[in-house]
Protein backbone atom coordinates (compact mmCIF):
# COMPACT_ATOMS: atom_id res chain seq x y z
CA UNK A 1 0.00 0.00 0.00
CA UNK A 2 1.21 3.11 -1.31
CA UNK A 3 0.18 6.97 -0.96
CA UNK A 4 -0.74 7.97 -4.50
CA UNK A 5 -2.94 10.97 -4.41
CA UNK A 6 -3.45 14.03 -2.30
CA UNK A 7 -6.28 16.69 -2.65
CA UNK A 8 -6.34 19.85 -0.56
CA UNK A 9 -9.14 22.09 -0.03
CA UNK A 10 -9.27 25.27 1.15
CA UNK A 11 -5.95 25.70 2.24
CA UNK A 12 -4.21 28.79 2.21
CA UNK A 13 -3.77 29.52 -1.32
CA UNK A 14 -4.59 25.75 -2.16
CA UNK A 15 -8.09 26.43 -3.05
CA UNK A 16 -8.54 22.86 -4.69
CA UNK A 17 -5.40 21.11 -5.54
CA UNK A 18 -5.08 17.09 -6.83
CA UNK A 19 -1.46 16.01 -6.68
CA UNK A 20 -0.21 12.01 -7.93
CA UNK A 21 2.03 11.07 -6.24
CA UNK A 22 5.12 8.87 -8.34
CA UNK A 23 5.84 5.64 -7.38
CA UNK A 24 9.03 5.87 -6.65
CA UNK A 25 9.74 10.15 -5.85
CA UNK A 26 7.46 12.87 -6.60
CA UNK A 27 9.30 16.79 -6.47
CA UNK A 28 7.36 20.05 -5.91
CA UNK A 29 8.43 23.07 -7.62
CA UNK A 30 7.11 26.19 -9.11
CA UNK A 31 7.86 30.11 -8.39
CA UNK A 32 7.79 31.32 -4.50
CA UNK A 33 4.83 31.79 -3.16
CA UNK A 34 3.29 29.01 -5.30
CA UNK A 35 1.75 26.97 -2.26
CA UNK A 36 5.15 24.34 -2.21
CA UNK A 37 5.28 24.96 1.69
CA UNK A 38 1.67 24.66 2.35
CA UNK A 39 1.06 21.49 0.31
CA UNK A 40 3.49 20.01 3.11
CA UNK A 41 2.23 22.34 5.92
CA UNK A 42 -1.14 20.82 6.15
CA UNK A 43 0.34 17.40 7.42
CA UNK A 44 1.56 19.50 10.14
CA UNK A 45 -1.61 20.33 10.96
CA UNK A 46 -3.70 17.52 10.56
CA UNK A 47 -1.25 15.36 12.15
CA UNK A 48 -0.88 17.49 15.17
CA UNK A 49 2.56 19.02 14.27
CA UNK A 50 1.12 22.67 14.60
CA UNK A 51 -3.02 23.99 15.73
CA UNK A 52 -4.23 25.63 12.55
CA UNK A 53 -5.04 29.51 12.78
CA UNK A 54 -7.52 31.37 10.74
CA UNK A 55 -5.46 32.43 8.32
CA UNK A 56 -4.80 28.58 6.99
CA UNK A 57 -8.53 28.86 5.84
CA UNK A 58 -8.42 30.23 1.88
CA UNK A 59 -8.77 33.81 1.65
CA UNK A 60 -11.27 33.25 -0.92
CA UNK A 61 -13.18 31.30 2.23
CA UNK A 62 -12.65 33.76 5.14
CA UNK A 63 -15.65 36.17 3.58
CA UNK A 64 -17.97 32.87 4.34
CA UNK A 65 -17.02 32.86 8.17
CA UNK A 66 -18.28 36.30 8.07
CA UNK A 67 -21.58 35.33 5.93
CA UNK A 68 -22.41 33.07 8.28
CA UNK A 69 -22.42 35.40 11.20
CA UNK A 70 -25.08 37.34 9.48
CA UNK A 71 -26.92 34.63 7.34
CA UNK A 72 -26.86 31.72 10.03
CA UNK A 73 -26.45 29.35 7.35
CA UNK A 74 -24.52 26.91 8.57
CA UNK A 75 -23.58 25.70 4.88
CA UNK A 76 -21.66 28.34 4.64
CA UNK A 77 -19.04 27.38 6.82
CA UNK A 78 -15.80 26.83 5.11
CA UNK A 79 -13.92 23.68 5.86
CA UNK A 80 -10.14 22.67 5.40
CA UNK A 81 -9.89 19.48 3.43
CA UNK A 82 -7.20 16.64 3.03
CA UNK A 83 -7.97 13.29 1.32
CA UNK A 84 -5.74 10.99 0.85
CA UNK A 85 -5.10 8.01 -1.67
CA UNK A 86 -3.59 5.01 -1.39
CA UNK A 87 -3.19 2.35 -3.97
CA UNK A 88 -3.47 -1.16 -2.94
CA UNK A 89 -1.82 -4.22 -4.59
CA UNK A 90 -4.65 -6.86 -4.70
CA UNK A 91 -1.68 -9.52 -4.48
CA UNK A 92 -0.18 -8.07 -0.81
CA UNK A 93 -0.89 -9.03 2.84
CA UNK A 94 -1.64 -4.98 3.06
CA UNK A 95 -4.78 -5.70 0.70
CA UNK A 96 -5.83 -8.13 3.20
CA UNK A 97 -5.71 -5.57 6.05
CA UNK A 98 -7.67 -3.07 4.33
CA UNK A 99 -10.13 -5.14 3.44
CA UNK A 100 -10.38 -5.93 7.00
CA UNK A 101 -10.88 -2.30 7.75
CA UNK A 102 -13.52 -2.09 4.71
CA UNK A 103 -15.10 -4.66 4.24
CA UNK A 104 -17.52 -3.31 1.77
CA UNK A 105 -14.26 -3.18 -0.44
CA UNK A 106 -15.30 -4.81 -3.82
CA UNK A 107 -12.89 -4.64 -7.16
CA UNK A 108 -10.52 -1.37 -5.02
CA UNK A 109 -7.61 -0.83 -5.80
CA UNK A 110 -7.21 2.53 -4.35
CA UNK A 111 -8.76 4.14 -1.06
CA UNK A 112 -8.56 6.69 1.09
CA UNK A 113 -8.66 9.02 4.14
CA UNK A 114 -10.41 11.99 4.34
CA UNK A 115 -9.66 14.84 7.16
CA UNK A 116 -11.61 17.58 7.21
CA UNK A 117 -11.31 20.89 10.13
CA UNK A 118 -14.35 22.43 10.32
CA UNK A 119 -16.55 24.22 13.11
CA UNK A 120 -17.81 21.69 15.61
CA UNK A 121 -21.09 23.29 16.70
CA UNK A 122 -22.39 26.26 14.67
CA UNK A 123 -24.83 27.63 17.56
CA UNK A 124 -22.47 27.15 19.65
CA UNK A 125 -20.15 29.53 17.72
CA UNK A 126 -22.96 31.87 17.26
CA UNK A 127 -23.93 32.03 20.75
CA UNK A 128 -20.42 32.95 21.63
CA UNK A 129 -19.38 35.13 19.20
CA UNK A 130 -22.89 37.07 20.28
CA UNK A 131 -21.96 37.28 23.51
CA UNK A 132 -18.29 38.86 22.95
CA UNK A 133 -19.56 41.10 20.35
CA UNK A 134 -23.52 41.88 20.47
CA UNK A 135 -24.63 43.56 17.73
CA UNK A 136 -24.98 47.03 17.27
CA UNK A 137 -28.57 48.42 17.14
CA UNK A 138 -27.57 49.26 13.53
CA UNK A 139 -26.61 45.74 13.18
CA UNK A 140 -22.70 45.72 12.91
CA UNK A 141 -20.33 44.35 15.25
CA UNK A 142 -16.90 45.51 16.96
CA UNK A 143 -15.50 42.38 14.94
CA UNK A 144 -16.31 39.78 12.41
CA UNK A 145 -16.45 36.46 12.54
CA UNK A 146 -13.21 35.83 11.43
CA UNK A 147 -11.43 38.43 13.72
CA UNK A 148 -13.03 37.06 16.19
CA UNK A 149 -11.77 33.28 15.66
CA UNK A 150 -8.41 34.86 15.20
CA UNK A 151 -8.35 35.67 19.16
CA UNK A 152 -7.15 33.75 21.64
CA UNK A 153 -7.24 30.38 20.33
CA UNK A 154 -11.04 30.81 19.38
CA UNK A 155 -10.51 28.74 16.25
CA UNK A 156 -9.30 25.90 18.24
CA UNK A 157 -12.39 26.05 20.80
CA UNK A 158 -14.67 25.71 18.19
CA UNK A 159 -13.44 23.56 15.35
CA UNK A 160 -12.20 19.83 14.90
CA UNK A 161 -11.10 17.70 12.70
CA UNK A 162 -13.27 15.13 11.28
CA UNK A 163 -12.08 11.79 9.67
CA UNK A 164 -14.30 9.63 6.76
CA UNK A 165 -12.76 6.68 4.92
CA UNK A 166 -13.11 6.96 1.06
CA UNK A 167 -13.56 4.86 -1.94
CA UNK A 168 -13.34 5.08 -5.81
CA UNK A 169 -16.77 5.48 -5.77
CA UNK A 170 -16.82 8.37 -3.44
CA UNK A 171 -14.06 10.25 -4.74
CA UNK A 172 -13.64 13.73 -3.07
CA UNK A 173 -15.51 12.05 0.19
CA UNK A 174 -18.13 14.30 0.66
CA UNK A 175 -17.01 16.09 3.58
Amino acid sequence: MRVSGVEIRNFRRLENVQIDIEERESIFVGPNNSGKTSATAIFRCFLGGREFKIHDFSVARMADFDTFATTRDSGRLPKIGLNLWFTIDPESIAFGRVFTLLPKLSDFTRVGIGLSYEVDDANKLLQHYDTAYPPKEDGTRAKALSQYLALDGNLGRHCVVRYFSLDEKSQAGTS
